[in-house]
């Protein structure tokens, strides 16, 4: 490999498999399936360089891992704290910088998932989701905070833990006091912040949805821990943890004190700045000697890492130093040239193309003028051709019709159709109606003048022309009933009746009496009301409430006036036709 020395140092690879930068822990219990599941994910979208390590807590049958991948295992399940106190152990003795803890129902989905961790300012962040994805929800934490990187939260789920080595050799690992484990993970996390390490407690980078996939939060997965032990730990672990968060328990010392006198407010400032400036500056450095050692030792296209976390792509020196010494500048030269005179020729040729297409265009213009105009006379002589094809046949018709004609057959003019011989025979031949007394006429729709009584008519086109030919007096029409109707009174049923369409009660124990045509002016209404067994009620005893030409609506009583509902009930209109 190229040696690179910058101002008197020799850089080396950022990453190299004697001492990786970025460590990968998964713990696991019992669930083989799920493991290589994540195992196979975790290697598609491993870091450059990382190492990959599977603490097995004593599963049965033990756990199998790929080459490639170490494997720490537990002969007996220890639990929680002591799997991932493990794991933080192998990453660190390893040399690695970046600690990523990972549950064995979590994986990455997606390349360089891991940037956004190592390159942010915080040094314990943690992938988070907000609430289950499907329709049962848990509703135990909220947002608290959020910019265009960071967002944190009012609690830690700890699928995938993320630590900068600095913050575990500052205040330690999960602590022991929690047994088999539930919440150790988030009392670890409010250490680090208690220190003045983090700005948040529980903080995640902002778009980890798209990097890392959840079974738990799918509900996907079993749970590696049993119910009855899990409700067990916790309930056991709440109230420590609960203590702790609420006094602001910095974390174990030897003296059971805190590590320093200073204010806490001042601490926590100090601290959280010095960290933070040294982190970004070592990162920076970091970045610096990988971007370098890449540039000139790089035979090809490499990635460079800004301090930001952003990259961008490129050649490297050694790519450019190739291209530069593989021109060949009178070559190239001479390619110029001829390029520079074969477009002097295109230009040329295009003027004698274009010349030759107009004539081209002109000539296809003429000749479709011309197959116009011979199209045109040929249905010209296509139409006069049958013309006299017509006439021949028409000619040729009226001679045979001449030829057959009987003049004994044929009707003079001066005659006036009196020289017919067969009368009724002639008249049915042209359907014409027979005088005198027949049953040919079967209807008259052209007939302008009425008829008059002598003809069998009434001498008139209107109602009153015809009372007045008739003699019958104006008023007939207003004697008459116009509507009437039986109904049971009980409900509503019609037995009989004449213009009445419907007979509806509501429920006040009303009738209304529907008529099916329209009543044209006032009218007399009469009703009749029996009780049941044909006992009759007085005629009087119906009371109207209303009177309209569509409807008339009345009301029942009996004897002693009291509203009731009848047996049978008779309604009449009288007159209402004009």
């Amino acid at each position: 490999m190229p040696q690179v020395v910058i101002d008197g140092v020799q850089y080396v690879p950022a990453v190299a498999e004697h001492n990786p930068r970025i460590g990968i822990a998964i713990s696991t219990h019992n669930r083989a399936g799920v493991l290589s599941q994540a195992l196979e994910h975790q290697l598609k979208y491993l870091p450059p360089g990382a190492l990959v390590v599977v603490v097995d807590d004593g599963s049965q049958p033990p756990a199998a891992v790929p080459d490639g991948v170490k494997l720490i295992r537990h002969e007996k399940s220890l639990g929680i704290v002591a799997t991932k106190n493990a794991s933080l152990a192998a990453l660190m003795d390893a040399g690695c910088e970046h600690l990523f803890l990972w549950d064995d129902d979590a994986w990455p989905v997606a390349d360089s998932w891991w940037l956004p961790y190592i390159t942010s300012p915080e040094p314990h962040l943690a992938y988070q989701f907000l609430d289950l994805a499907g329709a049962r929800k848990l509703n135990d934490i909220a947002v608290l905070y959020r910019d265009v990187k960071h967002v944190a939260y009012t609690g830690q789920r700890g699928v995938m833990l993320y630590y900068h080595r600095s913050v575990i050799e500052r205040v330690g690992g999960f602590d022991p006091i929690y047994g088999r484990g539930m919440y150790e993970h988030s009392d670890l996390a409010l250490r680090i912040h208690n220190a003045g390490l983090t700005s948040w407690a529980f903080a995640d980078v902002v778009g980890s949805e798209k990097l890392i996939h959840s079974l738990d939060e799918h509900e996907q997965v079993e749970r590696s821990v049993p119910r009855p032990d899990r409700e067990e730990q916790v309930k056991r672990n709440v109230k420590i943890h609960n203590e702790r968060r609420d006094t602001g328990y910095p974390g174990p010392t030897q003296s059971g004190v805190a590590w320093s006198a200073v204010p806490r407010a001042a601490q926590n400032q100090i601290t959280a700045a010095l960290v933070a400036q040294t982190t970004e500056a070592l990162r920076g450095l970091n970045y610096d000697k990988a971007n370098w050692q890449a540039v000139f030792s790089a035979s090809g296209d490499i990635t460079v890492i800004l301090p930001d976390g952003s990259t961008f792509f490129g050649p490297s020196w050694n790519k450019i130093s190739e291209l530069l010494n593989s021109i060949d500048p009178d070559a190239i030269q001479a390619l110029a040239n001829q390029i520079h005179a074969d477009a002097e020729q295109v230009a040329v040729d295009r003027l004698d193309v274009d010349a030759k297409a107009a004539q081209a265009s002109n000539d296809a213009a003429t000749s479709s003028t011309a197959a116009t105009n011979a199209t045109a006379a040929n249905t010209a002589a296509q139409s006069a051709k049958t013309d006299a094809i017509n006439a021949k046949i028409a000619a040729e018709a009226a001679r045979d019709a001449a030829q057959e004609a009987n003049p004994t057959l044929q009707l003079t003019k001066a005659a006036n159709l009196s020289d017919v011989a067969d009368v009724a025979t002639a008249r049915s031949n042209i359907g014409a109606a027979a005088k005198g007394a027949n049953s040919d006429i079967t209807s008259i729709t052209g007939l302008t003048t009425p008829l008059s009584l002598g003809q069998g008519g009434v001498g008139a086109t209107t109602q009153s022309g015809a009372r007045n030919t008739l003699g019958v007096p104006a008023g007939i029409t207003q004697q008459m009933i116009s509507a009437w109707v039986s109904f049971n009174g009980s409900n509503g049923i019609m037995n009989g009746g004449f213009g009445v369409s419907s007979v509806t009660r509501n429920s006040a124990g009303n009738y209304t009496v529907n008529f099916s045509t329209p009543l044209t002016t006032n009218y007399a209404a009469i009703s009749l009301a029996t009780a049941g067994s044909g006992a009759g009620v007085a005629t009087g005893q119906c009371g109207m409430i209303s009177a309209g030409l569509n409807s008339a609506t009345f009301v029942t009583f009996s004897n002693t006036f009291s509203q009731v509902d009848s047996a049978a009930v008779y309604f009449a209109a009288v007159g209402g036709r004009s």
